[in-house]
């Protein structure tokens, strides 16, 4: 403030200046326009996009031949179960025998 009361004005500046938008810029607005906003009505949209479902079209994906039949070939089963899934239980089944063993040893109260 200055010694009579009065502030000094402010001057304003201009962010942006005025650019008439080029071929390209409404070009690049037609490509990024909502659905909805590009036309043909209701039902086409909703035929388009099967009524708000997603639907996944499994036919058209190609698989190596040689990956599946190879991940066959890879697989060693034990009593049908993989040899990870078989360490497992029987690390927790050996675990569940070693606390039994020690609770089948704590002294009875008296």
């Amino acid at each position: 403030m200055k010694k009579n009361g009065r502030r000094k004005p402010r001057r304003s500046f201009k962010l942006h200046s005025h650019v008439e938008p080029s071929g390209e810029t409404e070009d690049l607005a037609a490509k990024l326009a909502p659905l909805e906003e590009l036309g043909g009505g209701a039902q086409a949209d909703a035929a388009q996009n099967n009524g708000g479902a997603i639907v996944v079209d499994t036919g058209a994906l190609k698989m190596p031949e040689g990956l599946a039949a190879q991940q066959e070939e890879d697989r060693r089963l034990i009593l049908g179960f993989e040899p990870v899934v078989l360490l497992i239980v029987v690390l927790s089944l050996a675990f569940i025998a070693f606390i039994a063993w020690k609770v089948s040893e704590m002294p009875t109260p008296d």
